[in-house]
């Protein structure tokens, strides 16, 4: 609930059948108005909104007491918001004292609804439903609850094993999974499969998962039909910005591997609630999957493998 303006004289609270949705479903929406004392309103509405946060990187000059320039990075966030749908449940009049009235309506999510993505480190989209008592040289009185949109597997990665080595003179990898579309906590089983063309020693054998999140280097100041970017970088030279996070898991220490010598190993690793695969308006969230030979005094021995991760099965 936000704050209410003046004095407590209404009260608006907004409730949902449920919090999870899928683009394309109706989202059933209850708005319930109380007075406590006399309120004029210009209108009551509810509002299906989308939030998007975005993190850029950009240069910034500056002089110096001797009139030097120099170019620095700095980093700022801006804003996006816009609505997918309104309804307009009270027009101009009093919400009277004593008074407590019932307002239902629905939305639909647009079939091509981006997910929600409300925990990423640069980049964050977040859906709710809003109601607002609107009143006139006065704070508007307002409650929101927050919708998740998520997108489910659809069955099409394939079969495997994923990948291909990036050192392939020196080892066949590939990782053996059952799908490449997964779900936010899941754990993924599987093997990585090394074949060594050549004999040599590793220092460790890992599989790591990465969350990989970009946000554009040039905003887009119409991101959408109704949404737009409360811009503030005119004139700035806008970079592309990028934030990694990675899980590591160790699924073997120090080893020799013969060549022609087949080798698998287990892992297991779990998705953390993060970010969902994504494609925004202004910036991706991409999942890889690695397979790696650690070496000592020269660059690894890996294999990469993209996979999508979903909100639910």
């Amino acid at each position: 609930m936000f704050g209410l303006f003046g004095g407590g004289k209404a009260s608006v609270k907004v409730a949902l059948e449920r919090t999870r949705y899928q683009p394309g479903e109706t989202i059933p929406v209850l708005v319930t108005v109380t007075g406590e004392k006399d309120l004029n309103i210009r209108e009551g509405r509810v509002a299906l909104i989308c939030h998007e946060e975005y993190q850029y990187r950009y240069e910034e000059r500056r002089r110096d007491a001797n009139g030097r320039w120099s170019t620095h990075d700095k980093l700022e966030w801006q804003r996006a918001q816009g609505e997918a749908g309104k309804h307009v449940f009270l027009g101009e009049g009093t919400v009277r004292a004593g008074s407590s009235e019932r307002y239902e309506c629905n939305f639909t999510l647009p079939p091509d609804a981006l997910p929600s993505c409300p925990n990423g480190k640069i980049l964050r989209l977040r859906w709710a439903v809003r109601a607002t008592l609107d009143r006139k040289m006065a704070g508007d009185i307002e409650d929101e609850a927050e919708v998740l949109v998520y997108h489910a597997p659809r069955g099409l990665s394939g079969t495997g094993p994923f990948g291909r080595s990036n050192q392939p003179e020196e080892a066949a990898l590939s990782l053996a999974v059952p799908t490449l579309e997964w779900a936010l906590g899941e754990t993924i089983e599987g093997q990585l499969l090394v074949r060594p063309v050549k004999s040599f020693g590793v220092s460790e054998v890992r599989v790591e998962l990465l969350r990989v999140e970009q946000v554009h280097g040039a905003p887009d100041p119409a991101v959408s039909v109704g949404v737009h970017l409360d811009l503030g970088l005119a004139g700035k030279r806008v970079k592309g910005n990028e934030a990694t996070q990675v899980e590591k898991v160790k699924v073997q220490g120090g080893v020799k591997l013969e060549a022609s010598q087949e080798m698998a190993f287990p892992f297991r690793i779990t998705i953390p609630t993060a970010p969902v695969t994504a494609r925004l308006h202004d910036g991706t969230v991409r999942w890889m999957l690695k397979g790696i030979l650690a070496r000592t005094l020269r660059s690894d021995t890996q294999v990469e493998q993209e996979i999508v991760v979903y909100g639910a099965r």
